[in-house]
């Protein structure tokens, strides 16, 4: 049996679905209120299965990526809490904020499973696409389009980056790393000299 566990800042939207779960007798259902930065000091690592980010602020402002809840900050944090083939599910209704974290997926290096910016003029079946939250149901009566995408994580410690640097090295490639914004990236790229790798 899976456990299901919402969290939220806002103590009215945890009351309702409390009070919901109570009524259908579900006994694999629990609420958490706090600010979803405080995350790792709640949960500890590979303890979660897969994370659902369901119409979230886009926070829409240049000031406040940060606060995206796609952010790499963020992404750090959930990747250290899911399990080996954990797993991040997005729906949103923002297509701007659709397209940056299919941004920050590709500039990070993360892998992209699943992506619509239609949900339900799509072909996915998952049951559990199907489950609409109360301002989903007011945007699709709106007549607008959700956005959808599932992506696992990818923040390979250092160990594992030396290793994969080895591996290189012995086939003459030569990784480099560039800093941006979204950390640290590894960039191949084929030596012509055996000896001519560089780890800057």
């Amino acid at each position: 049996q899976k456990n299901f566990i919402g969290i939220d800042r806002k103590g009215a939207r945890l009351w309702t679905g409390s009070v919901q779960a109570q009524e259908l007798s579900l006994n694999n259902v629990a609420f958490l209120r706090f600010d979803i930065s405080f995350i790792a000091e709640v949960f500890g690592s590979g303890e979660i299965s897969e994370i659902w980010i369901t119409f979230p602020d886009p926070q829409p402002k240049n000031r406040q990526i940060k606060k995206r809840l796609t952010n790499p900050r963020f992404l750090k944090m959930y990747d250290n809490l899911l399990e080996d083939d954990g797993v991040i599910h997005l729906k949103t209704d923002n297509l701007s904020f659709y397209d940056y974290t299919l941004e920050i997926i590709e500039q990070g290096g993360h892998e992209l499973q699943l992506c619509t910016n239609d949900l339900y003029h799509s072909d996915f079946t998952d049951p559990f696409l199907s489950i609409k939250t109360c301002y989903e149901k007011k945007f699709l009566e709106q007549g607008m389009p959700i956005t959808y995408l599932r992506f696992k994580p990818w923040y390979p410690s250092w160990i594992q980056r030396r290793a994969e640097i080895s591996f290189l090295k012995r086939n003459n490639h030569c990784p480099r790393l560039k800093h941006g914004h979204s950390g640290f990236q590894l960039i191949w790229v084929h030596c012509q000299l055996p000896k001519r790798c560089l780890y800057i």
